[in-house]
């Protein structure tokens, strides 16, 4: 039988908020700044929603899931912005089939879609405070009902990741997704989620569908 993959150990707890609320902002210099703030504030915002514990990224293991629910559930959190689609790349798919094969767990993706222009917000409290008033629903979907579904079609060429050492450029071969198609893979009943607060802002109400059994 095969080694089961290595996991990504638990995330520090999010620090206290400050009195102030200047303090710990961030001014935005590139979008890679902008997409690992969105990306943390989903994470942060599925935690408050399911509950779970944040894991850390970490490049000495095998897989760095997003969120663990408990021993045999992971998640893995996306953003899905102005586009209505969202973006899976074919490196991240393989690994993660060989995370539910390997150590028999079950793995959900849990979309935010949301309507934040995210390149025209210039720090990250603008930021935050933004994706707290835009969500426009939580879309949970079955890692297996994914991979059913694509596995029969050819990725293609999404974007380029760059070596660190020798500046060249790698092609990301991937599939983009539209809402619409995400909603139908949902399995469940759908249902409101209110007065979640992450980061110190309120989210209000927006409907999630489907769930992690």
């Amino acid at each position: 039988m095969s080694a089961k993959l290595t996991i990504a150990a638990p995330r520090q707890p999010v620090a206290q908020l400050p009195i102030w609320d200047w303090v710990g902002d961030v001014q935005f210099y590139s979008m890679a700044q902008t997409r690992n703030a969105t990306g943390e504030f989903c994470e942060e915002a599925t935690r408050h929603l399911l509950g779970g514990e944040r894991l850390s990224t970490q490049g000495t293991v095998d897989i760095c899931p997003d969120i663990r629910l408990d021993e045999h559930r992971y998640l893995e959190v996306k953003s899905v912005g102005d586009r209505r689609c969202a973006l899976l790349y074919e490196h991240i798919l393989d690994r993660t089939i060989r995370f539910v094969r390997r150590n028999r767990v079950k793995v959900f993706y849990v979309f935010w879609i949301h309507t934040v222009p995210a390149a025209k917000c210039p720090s990250l409290f603008d930021l935050r405070r933004a994706m707290a008033a835009s969500i426009d629903r939580v879309i949970i979907v079955p890692f297996t009902q994914v991979h059913e579904a694509i596995k029969g079609i050819t990725p293609r060429k999404m974007n380029y990741r760059v070596r660190e050492h020798s500046g060249e450029q790698i092609a990301m071969l991937g599939w983009s997704i539209p809402v619409k198609q995400l909603k139908a893979w949902s399995v469940g009943q759908p249902r409101m989620a209110f007065d979640t607060e992450v980061f110190g802002y309120s989210m209000g109400g927006y409907p999630v569908y489907g769930d992690v059994r």
